[in-house]
């Protein structure tokens, strides 16, 4: 049962994790349908082995993310960027920042039980917050899947890029306050472009359970 829920974070910044919190104080438990997330995980680890094929994939998720308190969607696929300049001026982000968004969950794109995904999750933020580095709430989520994961600001790729490398994530979303792309961890970090494109046929569902 508990494999069956997906926590997502609704709080305030956070600037530090344990074990028991892995990203923020407040967290609520979202049922996710076991069909749909059969079927997403299903099309990442068959028939969307390599890089770029799995970037076409992510860039059909619904990316959240908590900041100051209030829910802000960063992109989804049917509407585009509805509250992402937003999201940088509650952050008080500089112009010269990015905002990226990672998880920690199902390394390689392979499913595990949540207990090591936890805390995988909680090791990604104390490295932020031993480099200082201030981190909020996220959740990348498509028809019944769902997946926690963590958004912080920063000047360079270069974090995200290295906390990719070390928590075997395939890629992450990069955003300025106008638009978004999903990087390609797997090797060159190409770009793929976040744009509408309308809802998922039900033959490519994403596979269930996942988070960015």
């Amino acid at each position: 049962m508990r494999d069956n829920l997906i926590r997502s974070g609704e709080g305030a910044k956070c600037s530090r994790a344990s074990p028991e919190e892995p990203n923020c104080r407040a967290w609520i438990e979202v049922p996710a349908a076991r069909s749909a997330r059969d079927r997403f995980w299903h099309m990442a680890q068959a028939e969307f082995r390599t890089g770029p094929e799995l970037m076409e994939l992510w860039t059909r998720v619904r990316v959240e993310v908590v900041v100051a308190g209030a829910v802000l969607v960063l992109f989804d696929p049917l509407v585009g960027y509805p509250d992402l300049a937003a999201a940088f001026v509650l952050a008080g982000a500089s112009r010269a920042e990015r905002l990226y968004v990672i998880t920690a969950w199902n390394p390689a794109a392979k499913e595990r039980e949540a207990r090591f995904n936890r805390l995988d999750q909680a090791r990604m933020l104390l490295r932020l917050s031993r480099r200082g580095v201030g981190f909020f709430p996220s959740r990348g989520s498509a028809e019944g899947w769902a997946e926690p994961g963590t958004a912080f600001f920063s000047a360079s790729d270069e974090l995200a890029a290295s906390l990719a490398e070390r928590f075997v994530q395939l890629g992450y979303y990069s955003f300025s306050p106008s638009q978004g792309v999903c990087v390609d961890a797997t090797g060159g970090f190409a770009e793929a472009p976040l744009r509408p494109i309308g809802p998922l046929r039900p033959a490519q569902a994403p596979p269930g359970g996942g988070e960015f």
